[in-house]
């Protein structure tokens, strides 16, 4: 360790010249170390005209960088504890393609298909702690997939002002008074008589992220030197959360979607506010909009 000059500044009339740690050397840090596993198959059938492959890989990555947090040094010091290699993570899926090709004359064409579907898992941290429980169920990544979508789960939706003031359950945390017909009903999975985080469980895959089955398709056809290529690409296994659009109506200074507004939870008679609702093809939740006017 050693002390190197910083911070200088006027002290009493005095230029003062001010020093500090450059910390505990990083000596606990080294490659990491990648243990990687592939097996696989190829085919060719029917003279190569059907070719294909599959393939399963797994990738453990140990010695991911981390810190130790059991070992205290007094903030007094102005030093922290060097990175050590505590943690490792894995990545495992399978891949494969398939491709059909022929020719008829000078008329050339194929038709392939592929996909991938991984999956990655934080594997393991260094001493994860937990107050309890519920906290491990909800937080705890040890030997687990990430980019887990969590929420309440649905028991379908309500149709009618009865069975809203007749539900058991207080789903907004105000006697259900801000419900309406059409809004969902979540289950109260602990049974405590209110919906909150406790009733949270894992409901959906990555958000915002790569899905994790992605597929495409190819066509390629070509006839005396003119060429055409086809290339689809979709994706699977993905939480995609319709946020904006459901939740404030004219988002962005825009109509609200037709398929929404057709097909929603509305007042059989806009102008009456406690009009019964009636719902189209089962119906999506009403949005509401709040209009202020200042008096």
């Amino acid at each position: 360790m050693s002390i190197t000059k910083k911070h200088m500044n006027f002290i009493d009339g005095k230029w003062v010249t001010g020093a500090q740690t450059s910390g505990i050397p990083t000596t606990t840090v080294s490659w990491v170390k990648v243990n990687m596993f592939d097996v696989g198959l190829d085919f060719g059938l029917f003279d190569s005209r059907l070719t294909g492959s599959i393939d399963y890989f797994y990738n453990l990555r140990n010695g991911l960088v981390g810190f130790r947090y059991d070992n205290l040094i007094p903030s007094e010091s102005g030093i922290q504890l060097p990175p050590e290699n505590l943690s490792s993570e894995i990545h495992t899926g399978v891949d494969g393609n398939i491709t059909w090709s022929d020719s008829h004359g000078d008329f050339r064409y194929s038709v392939g298909a592929n996909f991938t579907y991984a999956r990655h898992l934080t594997n393991h941290q260094y001493k994860p702690r937990f107050g309890n429980s519920w906290n491990e169920y909800r937080t705890s990544q040890w030997e687990r997939y990430t980019d887990i979508t969590w929420g309440y789960r649905s028991d379908g939706q309500f149709t009618s002002w009865d069975e809203i003031n007749n539900f058991p359950v207080d789903i907004d945390g105000m006697g259900n008074s801000t419900l309406r017909p059409g809004d969902i009903k979540y289950k109260d999975l602990n049974s405590d008589g209110i919906i909150n985080d406790l009733d949270a469980r894992p409901i959906g895959y990555a958000e915002g992220t790569t899905p994790n089955l992605n597929y495409g398709l190819n066509i390629t056809m070509s006839y005396k030197g003119f060429d055409l290529a086809v290339d689809l690409t979709g994706g699977a296994f993905g939480t995609y959360h319709i946020d904006y659009e459901m939740r404030n109506p004219f988002w962005d200074g825009g109509n609200t979607a037709a398929f929404i507004l057709e097909n929603q939870w509305r007042l059989s008679d806009i102008t009456d506010r406690d009009s019964n609702r009636f719902s189209v093809n089962g119906g999506l939740p009403v949005t509401v909009v709040l209009i202020l006017a200042q008096m």
